[in-house]
């Protein structure tokens, strides 16, 4: 099982899961707060102010049942032999997840923290092999009702949905620039239930 230290802590992969169904804080604003200035809208031609600077990796692995998969590697900067604690980032339900919109803009966040960031794209979503997650749970919907689409979904996520997450991690471990034991996951949507399933994995 894993041990649910800190982010960092060694042999730990600790959660940060954004599934929308988390609690929503609300911090009250100090007294005389003034409120922070809207950012400016990047205009098409007009560069960034030192923009993000990172390596971004198209790969390919497999799911246990022999399935190619494909995932999205940032790396930050820095000679090609230094080691980078990574981010699991667990896709929602979206045919295509867009790599240069949502996976870049979490690597924007935490690359020039230090980290690395790992998108795996699962099965029929994005340029996965494989039948697309929602297709299967409409043609149960559509054939057995609403009750045996939802527990068609439950299965699917505790199965092929969670091993394309773990073969995802498993192959990250195997990069050189990858601190194995410093691996954090996280995710949104159906992608913070895979957080949540791929924490609690003995396999992970």
């Amino acid at each position: 099982m894993l041990n649910r230290c800190g982010v960092g802590a060694l042999g730990a992969l600790a959660v940060l899961s954004l599934c929308c169904a988390t609690q929503t804080l609300r911090a009250e604003a100090p007294p005389q707060a003034k409120p922070l200035p809207r950012p400016r809208p990047v205009e098409p031609g007009v560069p960034q102010v030192n923009p993000p600077v990172m390596a971004k990796h198209r790969v390919t692995f497999k799911s246990d049942d022999g399935l190619t998969l494909v995932g999205y590697l940032f790396v930050p900067p820095g000679p090609p032999d230094k080691k980078y604690p990574a981010i699991v980032w667990n896709h929602g339900s979206e045919k295509d997840p867009a790599p240069d919109r949502q996976f870049k803009g979490i690597a924007d966040a935490f690359v020039p923290a230090g980290y690395a960031v790992f998108a795996p794209v699962r099965r029929g979503q994005g340029e996965s092999q494989g039948e697309y997650i929602s297709d299967t749970v409409a043609a149960v919907r559509a054939s057995s009702g609403k009750d045996a689409a939802a527990k068609k979904m439950v299965e699917l996520m505790e199965t092929s949905q969670l091993g394309d997450q773990l073969a995802g991690l498993a192959f990250l471990r195997t990069q050189p620039q990858i601190v194995g034991d410093r691996i954090v996951v996280m995710g949104c949507s159906y992608g913070g239930i895979q957080t949540i399933l791929g924490a609690e994995s003995a396999k992970a």
